[in-house]
């Protein structure tokens, strides 16, 4: 007779199976409280359980707090902190920021292990510029030559817009072929981003899109490699996540564009592109129940009992789960 499972609501005790689970929340609802010119004033909530849902034992909170500016670490804090002021114009800038961008995230230490860092806070400080905000859908249709730059960035003798959209007639033996968004694009350090756009061809032209920085082409992260136009004026999507740079010196890449780069043949016609924030930006300690990657069964000393519970003799069962960003959750599973 099948032996019936049945998934206890009970969180496996942190002592069991493995180290992950003793590992802390993010914390969250990280934002900028109040302030002035010259200073910023972030809150944030803090955890009270472990990534795998089990409550912090009674008496156990957190005792540090890093703050992180720009990917590096600033400061730690005592206790269980809820707040820092960062005074930006201080002995570090002593001439302040012309223009700048800021970008803050914070994790907690509970026991021995720290959080990672949670959903990062970012903002502009300094001089505005122009940044073209995202969700992201640029014009490719039926506007006068005139206005091209003000969407793209091209050589006008070698991309035409036309009623059906950008055109690029040009072959592999003409230099600077790239056309770009015009103005940065506002993108977030570590959320997820969607890319769809709408390609045809008749000779089936090759071509990469990538993010680059305006100001430092070394700066590059492929998003579509080696693609191939066809006829059939499909629109495809592409998920990404959008990882700022460090440069040596500890400066960022503040602008960030789209390029689309033909690469052999001609004829390449971009009908459509948009870009939007997906909704299943990175968190990390976020588990994510739709896309799990891997579960694995423990006895209750720890022992490995493999991958499927319809073997197994009865007693109580530790499931564990990552999903596709590493995070663990592990529950109790018994087995008639």
């Amino acid at each position: 007779m099948k032996k019936n499972i049945i998934l206890l609501l009970l969180m496996i005790a942190h002592a069991t199976v493995c180290a992950a689970a003793l590992k802390p929340y993010a914390p969250t609802g990280l934002k900028i409280a109040g302030g002035d010119p010259t200073c910023r004033i972030f809150t944030w909530e803090l955890p009270d359980s472990y990534t795998d849902g089990t409550p912090f034992p009674e008496g156990v909170e957190v005792s540090q707090v890093k703050i992180f500016r720009n990917l590096t670490k600033i400061t730690v804090l005592d206790g269980p902190a809820t707040q820092f002021t960062d005074h930006v114009l201080s002995h570090e800038y002593p001439d302040g920021f012309d223009y700048t961008l800021l970008v803050y995230e914070v994790s907690v230490k509970v026991g021995d292990e720290w959080s990672e860092p949670c959903i990062p806070l970012q903002y502009k400080f300094g001089t505005q510029i122009d940044y073209e905000p995202i969700p992201w859908e640029p014009s490719c249709k039926e506007f006068a030559d005139r206005d091209v730059r003000y969407y793209w960035t091209c050589d006008s003798k070698i991309w035409e817009n036309t009623a059906e959209g950008m055109n690029y007639m040009a072959d592999e033996s003409v230099e600077n072929r790239n056309l770009a968004s015009s103005l940065p694009l506002f993108f977030k350090h570590r959320h997820d981003y969607v890319l769809e756009y709408q390609i045809s061809s008749s000779d089936n032209t090759e071509y990469n899109i990538a993010i680059c920085d305006k100001l430092d082409k070394e700066f590059c992260q492929e998003l579509v490699n080696d693609a191939i136009a066809t006829d059939d004026n499909t629109v495809k999507k592409v998920e990404f996540t959008y990882q700022i740079k460090v440069y040596e010196g500890g400066d960022l890449n503040l602008y960030p564009t789209i390029v689309l780069r033909p690469r052999h043949g001609k004829n390449l016609l971009l009908s459509s592109m948009r870009i939007y924030e997906s909704e299943t930006t990175t968190a990390p300690d976020v588990f994510n129940d739709n896309d799990i990657r891997d579960v694995r069964f423990y006895d209750l000393q720890g022992r490995s009992a493999g991958a499927d519970p319809d073997g197994f003799t009865p007693g109580i069962y530790i499931r564990r789960q990552t999903d596709s960003h590493g995070n663990v959750r592990c529950d109790k599973l018994l087995v008639r």
